[in-house]
């Protein structure tokens, strides 16, 4: 996976640029030395790093390797390591700095193996609402997040605002955040320049999506005081879409308090017959619901290409991911050290009991809980009441996220089959004895 990452740099239509091949934490020869050889074989301009042991998360790994760069860099590019880049990708992008404001230019991610199983069409459909519609609307406000690969950052600026920061799990969003702060800007491109790799399963892709939300409330806690009205560092609109995102991953943790609490209240309900929660908060839990799945709907038909059953796709991974987003931000809150975890990519997904049944341990009680009260709530009416009918539709309503984690597992354990038979049949095909050779007439 590494050595298509390198062969596509070496191929960059650049005359001048170095490539650090940085591998650390780990002390398997049997990974770092193929590595090493092919960084060897690729010419000068491709140095290899091993850092078996160093702390700060990904950030110690890259300031160590900012002490080893030449000193003439003035941009430093980032590129992980599934990932094939285009040949013009420094060629399109390296111009945007022309503008001294500018800090750094960012390309999307995409994926080369979108469309291999549904589990890799769903991931791919939800990511893809992120860099088609989110980063190109914070692109206008000039707000959008570093996320690392396909990143080229200006070094000057990295030394002004003191490299990237080892207490944080996502430094590349972090960073971005502090050029901000400092007066800079960023560019952001929707057309992409390089495609990885998918996370092997569903397991992968929820401690993915897990990092990014527990990241995320790392740097809110952290820089809390740039977000208040009168700091001045940053201008209102960006204010906005940094708050408004972080806002709707703890509006995942609302709506998991709000599960248990309703789960709760039908218990009380129904041993002292007490009345439903406010039909107005009944009301606009589904109004705001129906305004979200259309919203998602209109904005990638008229925003993405993804097709309608891949848009479908992508909305039920998305909405799986609640409670794994909920655990996160409460986490993020309240805590400040939990590791980095590494999404799992390029090799196969993984089979058993701890792989599959026990995450879904949680999400499989709260759809249950959901379901009972719901049931319930319905024939405890007996009056008729539609304060009582309403909040039966809310009970089967917050049910859907927990549902859609049930179904993305089935889906995923379908894809791994399809991915398991794959390979099977190409291990069948390489084994086989070449045809023999037509007798000649």
């Amino acid at each position: 996976m590494l050595k298509a990452t390198l062969d596509s740099l070496a191929a960059l239509d650049w005359p001048a640029f170095e490539v650090l091949c940085v591998v650390n934490n780990t002390e398997d020869m049997a990974i770092v030395e193929p590595v090493r050889a092919h960084c060897a074989a690729l010419g000068p301009r491709f140095r290899f790093l091993h850092y078996p042991k160093v702390s700060g998360f990904k950030a110690g790994a890259l300031n160590r390797a900012l002490a080893e760069i030449d000193p003439r860099t003035e941009i430093i590019g980032l590129v992980d390591a599934d990932y094939v880049v285009s040949p013009v990708w420094l060629r399109d992008l390296v111009p945007g700095f022309a503008d001294p404001h500018v800090a750094l230019v960012q390309a999307p991610q995409a994926n080369r193996d979108a469309a291999s199983t549904p589990l890799d069409r769903a991931m791919d459909a939800e990511y893809s609402g992120f860099f088609g519609i989110g980063m190109v609307q914070r692109n206008e406000d000039d707000a959008i997040i570093a996320h690392g690969t396909m990143l080229l950052v200006r070094r000057a600026a990295m030394k002004q605002v003191g490299d990237w920061s080892e207490w944080c799990i996502c430094e590349d969003t972090e960073l971005g955040l502090r050029l901000f702060t400092r007066g800079l800007s960023a560019l952001y491109t929707a057309r992409p320049y390089g495609w990885g790799l998918l996370p092997d399963d569903l397991r992968a892709y929820r401690n993915q999506r897990h990092r990014w939300a527990y990241g995320a409330m790392r740097i809110a806690s952290h820089h809390v005081g740039e977000f208040l009205p009168w700091a001045p560092r940053l201008a209102a609109r960006q204010k906005f879409h940094f708050l408004s995102g972080w806002l709707h991953w703890i509006g995942d943790l609302a709506s998991v308090a709000m599960t248990v609490l309703n789960i709760a209240w039908v218990a009380v309900m129904a041993y002292f017959a007490v009345e439903p929660p406010n039909a107005v908060l009944s009301a606009v839990t589904l109004a705001a619901t129906a305004i979200a799945f259309l919203h998602t709907l209109v904005l990638y038909r008229r925003r993405t290409t993804v097709s309608l059953p891949d848009t479908l796709l992508g909305a039920l991974a998305g909405a799986s991911l609640q409670f794994t987003v909920a655990r996160a931000v409460l986490s993020g809150l309240i805590t400040s050290s939990l590791g980095f975890k590494r999404t799992a990519k390029g090799g196969a997904a993984r089979f058993g009991l701890r792989a599959w049944l026990l995450p879904l341990l949680p999400e499989a009680l709260l759809f249950s809980g959901l379901v009972w009260s719901s049931i319930n709530t319905f024939k405890m009416n007996w009056d008729g009441m539609w304060e009582m009918s309403l909040f039966g539709s809310v009970l089967a309503v917050q049910s859907l996220p927990y549902a859609a984690a049930i179904v993305m597992q089935a889906v995923a354990a379908y894809s791994a089959h399809m991915k398991a038979k794959a390979a099977q049949s190409a291990a069948v095909r390489e084994a086989a004895p070449p045809p023999a050779p037509a007798a000649a007439s």
